[in-house]
């Protein structure tokens, strides 16, 4: 009778055993696949959606520093417009002037665009002045204050501007 129950016992342990093997060897790769499946569409939902992103962060980008187009000064006026270089950039700001007379181009920051203003003292990133100016400066990351100002107490200046500024990632 003992060797029976024996016969029995092993029995059963190999009838749980192979149960065992069976649920491993057909259900945990089905479970795997959907899981990895499932991992799969939502990276690539990820990186559709980083795609975007990172277009619309370039797209913006381009907008803060690219400008282009043509105006008036009258004698002793000026005007001004901006670059901002975000934080994580370093900003290669380049600047061509055409003007009908000299003209006079400033890069500050805000801090010393104030300055100029007010006519105290003040740093400048890049000062030219002439009817021509095609002039790169390479700035952190900041707000930036590019002016256009006529010297002239008689002569009104017409002049054209293309600003185009490249953004290079800093290592972190």
């Amino acid at each position: 009778m003992k060797s029976i129950n024996v016969a029995v016992v092993a029995l059963a342990v190999i009838a749980v055993v192979l149960a065992i093997l069976w649920v491993i060897t057909y259900t945990t790769p089905t479970r795997l696949g959907a899981n990895c499946a499932n991992l799969q569409k939502q990276y690539q939902q990820l990186q559709s959606q980083y795609s975007k992103l990172n277009g619309t962060y370039w797209n913006i980008l381009s907008y803060l520093g690219n400008i282009s187009g043509s105006s008036i000064l009258q004698p002793g006026y000026f005007t001004a417009t901006w670059v901002v270089v975000p934080r994580g950039f370093t900003g290669v700001i380049h600047i061509t002037v055409t003007a009908s007379s000299p003209i006079e181009v400033y890069v500050l920051n805000l801090y010393n665009y104030g300055l100029w203003i007010e006519d105290s003292s003040y740093t400048y990133y890049l000062y030219d002045q002439g009817t021509y100016i095609n002039d790169t400066v390479t700035v952190d990351p900041n707000l930036y204050i590019i002016v256009f100002y006529d010297p002239s107490s008689t002569t009104t200046v017409t002049y054209s501007v293309t600003i185009s500024t490249t953004y290079i990632p800093t290592p972190s």
